[in-house]
């Protein structure tokens, strides 16, 4: 017996990209869930055109979004699927065979990510390879982590299909920046308490150890142009959080002193 799938995707402004995403499962998606925030472009209207349910949630992060958006699934399967990310025709076929023929002791099941930057695919590096439980049976999966590094929690076994999902994240040097000083943002909101003392040298240690690790150790020189760019962008991230963080721990260490001089 086939097995139902749901689809679930969540999106803000991604009109360039909404379409191809939910093309890449018609014919083996059941059902197709959008969850969006704040759109002031044409994807709602293009989910809506392509037979997607559409569904509207105020920004909470990832986590918070993407575990809405599985609750709103009918089916016996959930598919998770970023909005600029589409299915390889591989993949494809893989998950239709997976559905006509269920095992019953997989709950979850795993495939790679391949992301496309500056017109080349990304092979080696921090960004490969890339493997991600994303299709799960309902109701034995939750998303965990924070709001920012969220992960599918599986209760139960996991298997890994042939095929990719292939990524489409970054149109541009611009926007990778851009995206690189929102997850800072991010991140260091995560940090509530944070009693952990951050110096100079951690800084510049774990910065140079990230670009070592990427360009070097996993071979990111491999990717060419391309691979350099994302190492140096990887050491500015973590020099950028670490920061970041410092200088959020010094303002929280001033104001301290001045509540207790009054």
């Amino acid at each position: 017996m086939t097995m139902t799938l749901s689809t679930y995707i969540i999106a803000s402004n991604e009109e360039a990209k909404i379409g191809d995403c939910i093309d890449s499962c018609m014919g083996v998606s059941d059902e197709i869930i959008v969850v969006h925030n704040d759109c002031t472009d044409r994807t709602v209207k293009i989910a809506r055109e392509k037979g997607a349910i559409c569904f509207e949630k105020k920004w909470t992060g990832y986590k918070s979004q993407k575990s809405f958006a599985l609750s709103k699934c009918s089916y016996d399967w959930t598919l998770n699927l970023d909005a600029d990310e589409i299915l390889s025709d591989q993949l494809r076929e893989s998950i239709d065979e997976f559905l006509r023929q269920p095992k019953s002791n997989c709950d979850a099941v795993s495939f790679s990510r391949q992301s496309y930057f500056l017109n080349t695919w990304i092979r080696h590096g921090d960004w490969y390879p890339d493997v991600i439980t994303r299709l799960s049976r309902k109701g034995r999966c939750e998303w965990a982590g924070s709001s920012v590094h969220e992960f599918l929690k599986v209760n139960g076994h996991t298997k890994k299909l042939n095929g990719k999902i292939y990524h489409y994240s970054y149109d541009n040097l611009n926007d990778l920046v851009l995206k690189t000083l929102k997850y800072t943002d991010l991140y260091k909101e995560l940090q509530t308490t944070n009693d952990q003392k951050i110096t100079a040298f951690t800084i510049i240690f774990r910065s140079i150890w990230r670009f070592f690790r990427c360009y070097i150790l996993k071979r990111g020189f491999l990717d060419g142009w391309p691979g350099l760019v994302i190492a140096v962008n990887s050491a500015f991230y973590v020099f950028l959080k670490y920061c970041k963080l410092r200088i959020g721990n010094r303002s929280g260490q001033m104001t301290d002193e001045n509540n207790n001089n009054n």
